[in-house]
């Protein structure tokens, strides 16, 4: 019932409403995977909810002088971090990705529109398709790393042992370095994210060590300009 009322209320401004692949997870245990653009600052300040973690209900940012603001909703942790305040533990960083991924998206589906054209919908293709994952997109562990070939994908370095797949489903991939970094990425909603009229891909990002307490993630958009194209990032 909720989403006919969507729809009938946004019937002459379809490309304002976006269904999301994976939904938004809110503390009132409610879930969200469909979103107009109008009821976007309303999520804003819904508190959202932290994964698998339910004895808590928000996480504590830190500024440089030692203060600290506990935050719940997005529009807390978007106006504590543009007052300098930051996740400073591992566990703050881990628990700060929920913020960073429903906040992120949030913002991006903003500013998002419908695509003119897209070399990612027919035939569909996504971040399971590894010979169009270029592997610059897997994190390093540290900046002293040497630079991968850019030729190379994700496809090659599993062929060839680099890394490891743990997880594979329709808009999910997990790989791992042995004794290295892990990936994940969650494909979330497509749509023109940067204005230049090709479709992309939103997705819920999250890098970790496999050996240690590092963690930390992000949205990243990938888009693909041509139907030979590899995926880039934009």
């Amino acid at each position: 019932s909720e989403v006919a009322a969507m729809l009938e209320e946004h019937s002459e401004r379809p490309e304002e409403i976006f269904q999301l692949i994976e939904g938004l997870h809110f503390a009132d245990a409610t879930e969200v995977r469909n979103i107009s653009k109008a009821e976007i600052e309303t999520l804003r300040d819904r508190p959202i909810k932290l994964g698998k973690n339910d004895h808590l209900d928000g996480v504590e940012l830190t500024s440089n002088t030692g203060q600290k603001v506990f935050v719940r909703t997005c529009r807390e942790y978007c106006e504590a971090t543009k007052a300098g305040y930051f996740a400073y533990s591992t566990f703050d960083i881990k628990m700060a990705v929920f913020f960073e991924h429903q906040c992120g998206l949030l913002a991006a589906l903003q500013n998002a529109t419908m695509p003119q054209i897209s070399f990612i919908a027919e035939p569909r293709v996504g971040i399971v398709d590894l010979e169009l994952m270029p592997f610059t997109l897997f994190p390093r562990l540290c900046e002293e790393t040497p630079p991968e070939d850019p030729k190379a994908t994700y496809q090659s370095k599993v062929e060839d042992g680099t890394i490891v797949i743990e997880r594979v489903r329709q808009n999910l991939l997990e790989v791992v370095a042995p004794n290295g970094m892990g990936h994940q990425l969650i494909e979330v909603a497509r749509a023109d994210f940067n204005g230049d009229g090709i479709e992309d891909i939103l997705l819920f990002e999250y890098c970790y060590a496999t050996h240690g307490t590092l963690g930390f993630g992000g949205i990243r958009v990938l888009t693909r300009k041509s139907k030979e194209g590899l995926f880039e990032s934009v």
